[in-house]
């Protein structure tokens, strides 16, 4: 609502400004700064010197060099004799600037002597004088002060009620101050002497805040007939369709606008961002590349349109696209990461890597691009530059899920399981942390045969993650290992099966299941299935070696357990012991 009332608020003293508005699809090339000279200097120039310098700058969008030359050009003239003294124009677009910078007791200081200078005389309108009248309320109301703005505005109108600006705001703020009936009530007021396409939209807008759906669109109905090339239209029509829950509809209005404007990119933009919400791609892409042929120096359309590419899985041609958003403003709106990522897809980690180190810390992309720092350090096998780049990450943004999967994973593969379990302790409090990063810390628990934490750990895993068959596994192949709760266990290590039936290593977990209940041929048969799935796991290869003994097939036992010794099991010793004297 603020946002709403701002531009009309804007709208309501037009005439004071030179600043031009950015369309919405179009993005301004980057202006040249003007060398800024010293504010002790700005007293040599001349009067008319510092208005067209500060026009000059306004149009330029450089702000704050024009609100100087504004504010030396206002000393000149405070000390000017006759009128000059009293002259309105600068002023006005001074305070403008001040009230961006929310300077608003220097803009009251400012407006109340003119003010006094020119009272509104009825029958003797100057658009000037009416226009700082209106400034003035603006000013209350960006205070809140909506009672006396409100007041002088009512004053303005009294004397002169055709006075548009005026009656805009006044509706602005009835809106605003959630008024809706005097909202109403002064746009009826507006329209017994005026029927202005601005009017309509006011209109249309309340009755949008008050969700009548049917009477904003009448209202829009009629501002098409009265502005029937304004694209406002239909972007609103489609807003309410929306809103209604039709989003056939709403293509519908920025369609049928769109084939007697074609040019229009603000209405082409939205109808494109439709179409990516319904995941029509291929007409949101065609619309895109429409765009960029009209706008090909858009570094936020190019991005856009690499974007869909990227989603298509065309990381080629995404990667032009990126290349071209990037040339045009490498510094901004994650350009840079994006074309990285598409880099990073096209296995060119280099320059990838450079880029992403280009990301600036607090950029909304920063710790995604550490992240994929990360994850590139984790596939070259560097885990202590995964460490040194996510344990001081994490202290900034523990909430980060990726990166405490990132770091448990690369100590768990350097076998550091203490580690593990001391730098994670903070990621597991998290509300709902990652099943990655949960079962990484079972693991390393279970190297220190914790079972009951191991046990707590997979089970909230499970209670957040139903059919999370590694947990389901995990847990029951832990109870199984230590000849307990067999009967749980199978009914966890089938459930995952339920899941995923041919994994080879949730048969070998339920085949064992068996061995610990004594059902030994059942053991072998599950086994050897899974054996026909995963070959050269050695801890499986000697799973099947006990089942063959228990079951007494001790030279077959021997043959199994020495070939699990070529495949480089955890300990060798055991296996050696095994082939020596059997299994007690």
């Amino acid at each position: 609502m603020k946002l709403f009332l701002w531009s009309f608020m804007l709208l309501a003293v037009s005439g004071c400004s030179s600043i031009e508005k950015k369309q919405v699809a179009v993005d301004k090339k980057p202006v040249k700064v003007v060398q800024q000279p010293q504010t002790t200097d700005f007293m040599h120039y001349s009067p008319r010197f510092l208005y067209m310098a500060a026009r000059s700058a306004l149009q330029e969008n450089h702000h704050h060099l024009a609100m100087q030359f504004l504010e030396a050009l206002n000393q000149k003239l405070s000390h000017a004799k006759g009128e000059d003294k009293w002259t309105i124009e600068p002023r006005l677009q001074l305070v403008q600037l001040w009230l961006k910078y929310k300077k608003y007791d220097q803009s009251i200081a400012l407006l109340k002597p003119l003010l006094a200078h020119y009272p509104m005389v009825k029958n003797q309108q100057d658009d000037h004088v009416l226009r700082l009248h209106t400034l003035y309320a603006r000013v209350l109301a960006a205070q809140s002060q909506y009672a006396d703005a409100l007041d002088e505005l009512t004053r303005i109108l009294s004397v002169f009620p055709d006075f548009l600006p005026a009656r805009h705001l006044q509706i602005a703020l009835f809106m605003e101050s959630k008024q809706w009936a005097l909202a109403h009530i002064a746009i009826q007021t507006a329209f017994q002497r005026h029927d202005t396409a601005m009017l309509r939209k006011l209109d249309a807008d309340v009755f949008l805040y008050e969700k009548k759906y049917a009477q904003a669109l009448k209202s829009l109905e009629k501002m098409q007939q009265l502005a029937p090339d304004d694209g406002d239209v239909p972007l609103l029509q489609s807003h309410v369709a929306i809103q209604q829950g039709d989003v056939k509809q709403a293509r519908h209005y920025l369609k049928t606008f769109l084939s007697s404007h074609p040019d229009n990119m603000r209405v082409k933009n939205e109808l494109a961002a439709l179409y990516i919400r319904a995941g029509n791609t291929k007409d949101a892409i065609r619309l895109y590349q429409e765009l960029a042929a009209s706008v090909p120096d858009n570094a936020a359309i190019a991005s856009a349109l690499g974007v869909l590419f990227y989603q298509q899985k065309q990381i080629k041609q995404a990667k032009v696209y990126f290349e071209h958003a990037y040339k045009l403003q490498p510094k901004g709106h994650g350009h840079a990461f994006y074309l990285a990522a598409s880099l990073e897809y096209l296995k060119q980690s280099e320059r990838a890597r450079a880029l992403y180190q280009q990301v600036p810390e607090g950029d909304g992309l920063w710790v995604e691009a550490q992240l994929r720092l990360a994850g590139m350090d984790f596939l070259d096998k560097k885990f202590d530059l995964v460490q040194q780049r996510l344990l001081p990450l994490l202290k900034d943004y523990p909430e980060s899920k990726h990166a405490w999967i990132l770091l448990s994973s690369s100590y768990l593969n350097q076998k550091e399981y203490q580690k593990l379990l001391d730098t994670s302790e903070e990621g597991a409090l998290l509300a709902h942390p990652s099943p990655r990063f949960m079962l990484n810390r079972a693991i390393a628990l279970e190297h220190f045969k914790r079972y009951q934490d191991v046990e707590k750990t997979l089970k909230q895993v499970i209670q957040e993650h139903p059919k999370n068959t590694e947990a389901l596994n995990f847990l029951g192949y832990t109870y199984a290992e230590q000849g307990i709760q067999l009967n749980k266990a199978k009914s966890y290590i089938e459930k995952a099966l339920q899941l995923k039936p041919n994994d080879g290593y949730y048969l070998d977990s339920l085949a064992w299941v068996y061995y610990q209940q004594g059902q030994y041929q059942q053991a072998i048969k599950l086994q050897r299935q899974s054996l026909a799935i995963i070959k050269d796991d050695a801890t499986m290869q000697e799973h099947l070696g006990d089942m063959l003994w228990k079951s007494g097939q001790h030279n077959a036992a021997i043959q199994q357990w020495k070939l699990a010794i070529t495949l480089k099991p955890e300990k060798p010793k055991v296996l050696q012991y095994k082939i020596k004297h059997g299994l007690q």
